[in-house]
């Protein structure tokens, strides 16, 4: 969906959801315009890392072993100086993004170790 027409939603057309119908990426847009204004700092343990050329997806989890799946870009990772192993105790900031065909995920903008100093 674009912008324009997330823009050109009456207002109350927007407080009753139940009567917009939208084609599921559509409602995938609308999710991530409202969800990238939340940016934030999660601390967590690094769990499973997947590399690929243009993504590094790891798992960020708890002590509960709650856990949120995540990615950041190569070029990103390696301006951060930074190399991503599992059980190492990070701070992260981002913001979420849900992916078409895939999962809600948290988009790294800063990785620290979490005994480094404050971003």
């Amino acid at each position: 969906m674009s912008l324009s027409r997330l823009q050109s939603i009456p207002a109350e057309v927007k407080l009753t959801p139940e009567e917009t119908v939208f084609s599921v990426a559509e409602y995938i847009a609308l999710l991530n315009v409202k969800l990238r204004p939340l940016k934030a700092t999660i601390q967590g343990e690094i769990g499973k890392i997947n590399y690929y050329p243009r993504a590094v997806y790891f798992s960020l989890f708890d002590k509960d072993r709650t856990v949120l799946n995540c990615v950041v870009w190569p070029g990103r990772l390696n301006s951060l100086g930074i190399e991503l192993k599992e059980g190492l105790e990070v701070k992260i900031q981002g913001y979420p993004d849900v992916y078409p065909m895939s999962v809600l995920s948290h988009i790294k903008n800063t990785v620290k170790l979490e005994d480094a100093e404050d971003f």
